[in-house]
């Protein structure tokens, strides 16, 4: 899948099949591209397999890794750029109404709130989940209890889908 030269600790995670899986280390470990390597497996092993990525609009957000990845590897992918102008609704109807086996949903860092995240999960129709910088999502919520409704739905998602997190340290 174009995932190679990996190290031990990163052909463990790799090589995953918890459906919850936290992946963390510094900037530039390569979390992005294992997140990258598993989208890629989960299409190609079934093509009914259907994948939601969250990541950020700005600099530094892996957007032409993943573009770049997808295309070599003929995964058919949408991505919704301007998700802060939708609401939670028209982002779930146009992930439902997609064909393509992964949407990625490119948020503001600031706009992307928790009860996006919940709303959005609760829409998911059988799609696997991704989200690339969690500790963005959460270092936007100054109320812990709010984090703990966001991994708790995403808990929750994991009891029927893979979900995959990616965060710094």
């Amino acid at each position: 899948v174009g995932v190679r030269y990996l190290t031990s600790e990163q052909n463990k995670v790799f090589n995953c099949s918890e459906n919850m899986l936290w992946v963390n280390g510094p900037a530039g470990a390569g979390k992005s591209v294992l997140l990258c390597g598993l989208i890629i497996q989960l299409v190609q092993s079934n093509k009914d397999n259907k994948v939601v990525l969250f990541r950020y609009t700005g600099d530094g957000n892996n957007s032409k890794l993943y573009q770049e990845a997808f295309d070599k590897a003929e995964v058919s992918y949408k991505q919704i750029i301007n998700s802060s102008e939708l609401t939670h609704s028209e982002l779930g109807d146009l992930m439902s109404e997609s064909s393509c086996n992964v949407t990625i949903v490119e948020m503001q860092i600031y706009f992307f709130a928790e009860d996006m995240l919940t709303s959005t999960l609760r829409v998911l129709n059988n799609r696997h989940v991704f989200i690339d910088d969690i500790q963005t999502f959460l270092r936007g919520n100054i109320e812990m209890e709010k984090n703990t409704l966001i991994i708790d739905m995403l808990l929750k998602c994991s009891l029927q889908h893979t979900v995959r997190l990616a965060c710094d340290m």
